[in-house]
C-alpha cells in the first residue's frame, strides 16, 4: 500500500506500524492498538499462567505472510528475546487468523478488539505472556509533495474524524 503512494498510484494508504515511510511520504498515527495472543479454548488449562515466548515455539503458530509489516514486527519481537519465530501457517489477512485459531490450527496474535467477543463467549482464550508485544499504530500515509483529489481529501477528513472519536 505504501509503495502505491510512493509510485503516485494512490493518494494515500492506511497501514500498520512498523511501516517504512521515507520523505516525501509522511505517516500520521490514527489509532493505537494492542495485539494479544489467542488460542483455542481447548488450551485453557495449559495457559493459566503467563508463558514465555520460548515456550510458544512448541505450539503451531499462525501469522500473516512473510512480506507483511506484521510478519516483520513479530520476527523482530521474537529475535529481541533470543528466539527465531517460525510461522507454521501464514494467513493472507489479519481477519483469517481468528478462524484458524477457532479451528485449533494454532495460536496467533490479533488486535485485542477483534478477540474480545469470542474470548467472552469462551471460544478462544487470551494466552498470558511474560513478554508483551509493543503497542502498534494504524497510520495514514501520504505524499506531502503531491496534491490530493477532492474525493481523497474528503475521505482523509473522515478518517481523521473517526480517529478522534476513538
Amino acid at each position: 500500500a505504501i509503495q502505491t503512494v510512493r509510485n503516485g498510484l494512490s493518494d494515500f494508504a492506511v497501514a500498520s506500524t512498523p511501516a517504512e515511510v521515507k520523505k516525501p511520504l509522511k505517516a500520521i498515527p490514527l489509532l493505537s492498538f494492542k495485539e494479544i495472543l489467542v488460542a483455542n479454548a481447548a488450551y485453557k488449562d495449559m495457559f493459566k499462567e503467563p508463558v514465555s515466548l520460548k515456550k510458544l515455539v512448541e505450539y503451531p503458530f499462525i501469522c500473516l505472510g512473510k512480506n507483511t509489516s506484521t510478519y516483520d514486527f513479530y520476527t523482530r519481537f521474537f529475535l529481541e528475546h533470543g528466539i527465531a519465530m517460525t510461522a507454521d501457517t501464514e494467513a493472507a489477512t489479519i481477519d483469517q487468523i481468528l478462524p484458524m485459531v477457532r479451528q485449533n490450527l494454532g495460536i496467533g496474535f490479533i488486535p485485542e478488539p477483534l478477540a474480545q467477543e469470542v474470548i467472552e463467549q469462551g471460544i478462544v482464550i487470551q494466552v498470558p505472556l511474560l513478554e508483551e508485544p509493543p503497542v502498534r499504530e494504524i497510520c495514514f500515509v501520504e505524499d506531502k509533495s503531491s496534491p490530493h483529489s477532492m474525493v481523497a481529501n474528503v475521505l482523509k477528513e473522515m478518517l481523521f474524524r473517526a480517529g478522534e472519536k476513538e
